[in-house]
C-alpha cells in the first residue's frame, strides 16, 4: 500500500500537476505557511529523512507577486503552485480529509520504522549473548571427582568380607559384575521411575511453587502457622515428642548428666557416664526427625558430671572424680587436657578441687566451675587461664548468670543465695530462700529468679527487689515436686519454667512446666502414660522450639514445642 501511494504521488506530481499549474494566483501568507509545513511532510514521507525546518528552506518571493512562467525556467513559484494540486489529491485518499496531514504522515512514518526495524533484524546474526535468540540445550552434569578404584571391586570381593553365613548368597560370591553398577540395579529396584523429581538437580523449578512449602524444606523443626498467637497459652501446651536426641547413639553413658543447646547450630551436645569409671560425649544435629550423630568422643577413666559450649566450635566435659577437664574442639577433632589443682593434692577427697558443675556467662567471656568448700574457679574461655578464685560462705550446688553476664547467684547449703558483680567480682548481697533448708538448683531469666530446694519447693522472686531485703518474700511458691528439684530452666522468652527431680519413682511427678506469668501448671504435660522416668537435666533450644530432658535410661528426650516457630 505504502508503494502504490509513492508511486501515485510522484505521478501526480511529474505528470497531472504540469497541466494543472498553467494558471497562477497570488497567495496569502496564511496560505503560503501552511504549504510549506505540507510540502515538508510529503517531503519526508515520500523519501525518508528527518524533516527540515523553515529556517532551513529556501523562502521564495513574496506570494503577493503574480507568478509568470517562462520557456526553459522553472522557478520556485511554479514549485509551489503544482503542490498546491498534490496537497488536495492527498486529502483525498486520508479518508475525504478527515485526517489531516501531520496525523497522516506520523503514522506512515511509524509503520515505515517498524517494517525497516523487522528488516534490520531479520539481517543481523543472532547474538550468541542473547537469552531470547539462542537455543537453550540441556548440558549433562558431569561428576566432580570419579574414583577409579571403584570400577575394579568385584560383587565377589565385597561378599568376600562378608564373614557371616558363608556359602548363603549364591552366585554373588562369584559374580565378576562391578559393585557400583549391583548398588545402581538395586536402587533402581528400590526406587521405581529412578532418581525422584525432588532429588534432580537439572529440574525446572516452577515460579508458582507454594514458597511456604520451599521454607519448610530450608529450616529444621516443625512447620508452624504463621497465625499462631505471640502469646503463650496458659491452659494447654501444644507439643509432640520427637525422636530421641541421641537415638542414632545411646552409646553417651547409663545416665547422661549433660544436654546442651549451641547457639548458633542447631547442634546439640549429649554427655554422661557409666558406673562411675568413663564417660562419653556426642554431637547431633537437631531436626526432630533424625537427629542424626555428628561426632562422638570417648573418656576413659573420665566419668562426665558437667559439661558446656564454650563457643559455636569448642565445648567443655568435668568430671567430680578428676582434677582435671577436657575441652573438645569440633572444627579439628580434638580434645584438650587441662589439669586445674592449683597446688592442691590430686585426691579429691583431699583436695579443694572438684568439678560437680560448671557454668558459662552468656557474653561467653567467663567460665565458673564449682569446687568444694564454696570456692569458685573462674577461667578465662578464649585461653581457658584461671582467671580468678571466688569463695562463698557455703557449700555451692548451683549458680546461674544474669541475662547481660554482669551478675552471677550462688546457691548452696543453708537456703543462702548469694548475689555476685562479675566485672569487679565482689559479693555486693546476700539472702536468705524462703522456708529453704538446702539449696539444690538455681535459674534465672528476664526478671525472674528460681530456686529449688531439697524439699522440692521452688520459690520464685522478682529479682528487681531483691536487694532492698535480706528476707525478701517471693512472689510464688511451686510445690508439685515432692522430691528435690535437682534441675531448673527457662525457656529464652521467660514464658516457661522446666521443674526437674531425679528422685522420684513416679515418672509422672518427675517433671511439670509451669506457665509465667500466671504460675499455672501445664496439665497436659507429661502424657498421663508417657511420662519421663528418673529426669536428670533440662534445657530449651536458643528460641525455644526444642525441649531436651536428659533421663537415667541412655536417652535425651526431645519435645517439640508448636508455639516457637524455629529452633
Amino acid at each position: 500500500m505504502e508503494v502504490q501511494s509513492k508511486k501515485r504521488w510522484t505521478n501526480n506530481y511529474n505528470g497531472e500537476m504540469k497541466s494543472k499549474c498553467a494558471n497562477s494566483t497570488p497567495l496569502s501568507d496564511k496560505q503560503y505557511s501552511k504549504l510549506v509545513n505540507r510540502d515538508r511532510v510529503l517531503t519526508s514521507d515520500l523519501f525518508g529523512g528527518d524533516l527540515k525546518g523553515p529556517e532551513d528552506l529556501q523562502q521564495p518571493p513574496s506570494p503577493s507577486v503574480a507568478i509568470t512562467i517562462h520557456t526553459g525556467e522553472v522557478k520556485t513559484e511554479k514549485k509551489v503552485k503544482c503542490l498546491i494540486k498534490v496537497v488536495k489529491a492527498v486529502e483525498e485518499e486520508t479518508s475525504d480529509g478527515s485526517l489531516d496531514m501531520p496525523e497522516a504522515g506520523a503514522i506512515r512514518m511509524k509503520k515505515k520504522k517498524k517494517l525497516n526495524a523487522k528488516r534490520k533484524k531479520n539481517m543481523v546474526p543472532d547474538d550468541p549473548f542473547d537469552v531470547h535468540e539462542q537455543d537453550i540445550t540441556e548440558v549433562k552434569r558431569k561428576p566432580v571427582w570419579i574414583d577409579e578404584e571403584d570400577e575394579k571391586i568385584k560383587v565377589k570381593d565385597i561378599m568376600a568380607t562378608m564373614r557371616k553365613a558363608p556359602g548363603s548368597r549364591g552366585s554373588r560370591e562369584t559374580s565378576e559384575k562391578q559393585y557400583s553398577l549391583m548398588l545402581r540395579d538395586k536402587y533402581s529396584q528400590l526406587i521405581p521411575g529412578g532418581t525422584p523429581e525432588w532429588a534432580d538437580l537439572d529440574r525446572k523449578v516452577d515460579d508458582a511453587e507454594d514458597d511456604e512449602i520451599g521454607r519448610m524444606g530450608r529450616t529444621t523443626g516443625d512447620y508452624l502457622a504463621k497465625s499462631s498467637s505471640a502469646i503463650l497459652p496458659n491452659y494447654k501446651l501444644e507439643y509432640r515428642k520427637v525422636t530421641d536426641l541421641n537415638h542414632t547413639s545411646k552409646q553417651e553413658g547409663s545416665i547422661i548428666k549433660v544436654v546442651q543447646f549451641n547457639k548458633y547450630l542447631p547442634v546439640g551436645l549429649v554427655a554422661g557416664k557409666s558406673n562411675n569409671t568413663s564417660g562419653a560425649a556426642s554431637l547431633f544435629k537437631v531436626d526432630g526427625v533424625d537427629n542424626h550423630k555428628i561426632q562422638s568422643v570417648k573418656f576413659p577413666g573420665f566419668p562426665i558430671t558437667c559439661g558446656n559450649f564454650l563457643d559455636a566450635k569448642r565445648f567443655l566435659v568435668g568430671s567430680l572424680s578428676q582434677s582435671y577437664f577436657y575441652v573438645y574442639d569440633m572444627e579439628i577433632g580434638k580434645e584438650t587436657k587441662y589439669p586445674c589443682n592449683f597446688g592442691q593434692s590430686k585426691n579429691t577427697s583431699t583436695g579443694a578441687w572438684t568439678s560437680k558443675d560448671c557454668i558459662v556467662s552468656p557474653d561467653e567471656d567467663q567460665v565458673v566451675f564449682f569446687g568444694k568448700c564454696g570456692a569458685l574457679y573462674l577461667y578465662d574461655p578464649k585461653t581457658m587461664t584461671h582467671v580468678a578464685t571466688l569463695y562463698a560462705p557455703g557449700h555451692v550446688t548451683s549458680a546461674t548468670f544474669s541475662d547481660n553476664g554482669t551478675k552471677m547467684y550462688t546457691y548452696g547449703d543453708g537456703g543462702d543465695v548469694c548475689v555476685w558483680d562479675m566485672v569487679n567480682r565482689v559479693c555486693v548481697h546476700r539472702f536468705y530462700d524462703d522456708g529453704c533448708v538446702d539449696g539444690c538448683s538455681i535459674a534465672m531469666k528476664g526478671n525472674y529468679l528460681a530456686c529449688g530446694s531439697s524439699s522440692g519447693v521452688v520459690n520464685v522472686y522478682d529479682t528487681s527487689s531483691l536487694t532492698s531485703s535480706t528476707s525478701p518474700a517471693p512472689i510464688k511458691s511451686l510445690t508439685r515436686l515432692t522430691t528435690a528439684a535437682t534441675s531448673l530452666a527457662f525457656n529464652p522468652s521467660a514464658e516457661i519454667l522446666a521443674t526437674v527431680t531425679s528422685y522420684s519413682n513416679v515418672h509422672t511427678k518427675a517433671i511439670k512446666l509451669v506457665h509465667l506469668p500466671s504460675f499455672e501448671y501445664f496439665q497436659n504435660f507429661p502424657f498421663q502414660h508417657k511420662g519421663v522416668y528418673n529426669p536428670q537435666v533440662t534445657s530449651f533450644s536458643p528460641h525455644g522450639g526444642y525441649l531436651a530432658i536428659g533421663t537415667n535410661k541412655r536417652t535425651a528426650n526431645l519435645y517439640r514445642l508448636y508455639h516457637y516457630t524455629s529452633y
